[in-house]
C-alpha cells in the first residue's frame, strides 16, 4: 500500500498514521506491505456458479466413460 496523507482509495492506500504502526520510518509516497484480510478481497459474484457448472461436466464426463465401459467389465 502507497503511504499518503489523505486516503483515496482505501484498497491502495494507507494513511501515513497508520502506515507509522507498521513501519516506524515510512514517508509520504512509501510502499507498506500489509496482510491481505479475506475480509477486504473482493468476492465474485460468478464463483458458485462456476464451481456448479464444472461439477456438472464432470459428472457427465464420469457418467459417460462409465456408459461405455460397463459392458466390458470383467471381460479381458
Amino acid at each position: 500500500m502507497v503511504v499518503v496523507e489523505n486516503v483515496q482509495n482505501p484498497q491502495d492506500e494507507i494513511a501515513l498514521a497508520k502506515a507509522l504502526k507498521i513501519k516506524p520510518d515510512a514517508k509520504i509516497g512509501d510502499t507498506v506491505e500489509m496482510e491481505a484480510r479475506r475480509a477486504t478481497l473482493p468476492v465474485s459474484p460468478h464463483r458458485p456458479p462456476k464451481q456448479a457448472m464444472m461439477q456438472r461436466i464432470r459428472q457427465v464426463e464420469k457418467e459417460m466413460i462409465y456408459e461405455e465401459f460397463k459392458d466390458r467389465a470383467g471381460k479381458s
